[in-house]
């Protein structure tokens, strides 16, 4: 698995790149109070995100070393199927399509018994200079974070 620094957002909400391979990807929350709607469930929002993060990476792995593949959401749809434990939650992203600028992921989060809690479809693109097969530095693209 080619390791880069959690941007801020990953680190902010707390969840972990598990698994990564080309095409698929998983990340897992152990969620906290941090992370609770009103009845004292996972919020909404962080389904989504963990939706958005695994389906991007999921076609984003690079398999050159020091080099990364990156790109940004531009849809985003989800489907919340059923109750959010309070327990870890496992988002599973697949590649399912796309082409040299764009592609789609499909992604499950299912609770530690492995009830699906919610599923989603994103596309995404390509940021420019770092597209696979190739992708582009990791140097540059954390210095880009940090600005």
């Amino acid at each position: 698995m080619t390791v880069e620094p959690p941007p801020g957002f990953q680190s902010l909400l707390g969840f972990e790149l598990v698994e990564w391979r080309a095409g698929e990807a998983v990340v897992v929350l152990h969620p906290d109070g941090r992370h609770m709607n009103r009845g004292g469930r996972p919020h909404g929002g962080v389904l989504a995100t963990l939706i958005d993060a695994a389906g991007g990476y999921a076609g984003c792995h690079c398999a050159h070393p020091g080099r990364v593949v990156s790109a940004q959401t531009v849809s985003l749809s989800v489907s919340f199927v059923g109750t959010a434990p309070a327990g870890p939650l496992r988002a599973r992203g697949r590649l399912i399509g796309g082409g040299r600028r764009i592609f789609f992921a499909h992604v499950e989060v299912s609770g530690e018994d492995g009830a699906l809690v919610a599923s989603g479809e994103a596309s995404y693109a390509y940021r420019h200079g770092y597209a696979p097969p190739d992708g582009g530095a990791l140097s540059d693209l954390t210095a880009l974070r940090s600005e």
